[in-house]
């Protein structure tokens, strides 16, 4: 099966800067998901 890549805007990528450690970790986690399987449920 192949991945797909996730590309993040700056802007995004600066809000999740500011977010707590844990957040970010956790949307980056799911975010990182979604390129093994785009239609995530």
């Amino acid at each position: 099966m192949s991945e797909y890549s996730i590309l993040l805007s700056k802007s995004v990528t600066k809000q999740l800067d500011k977010l707590p450690d844990t957040i970010a970790d956790s949307l980056i986690e799911a975010i990182e998901g979604l390129a093994k399987n785009p239609r995530h449920q």
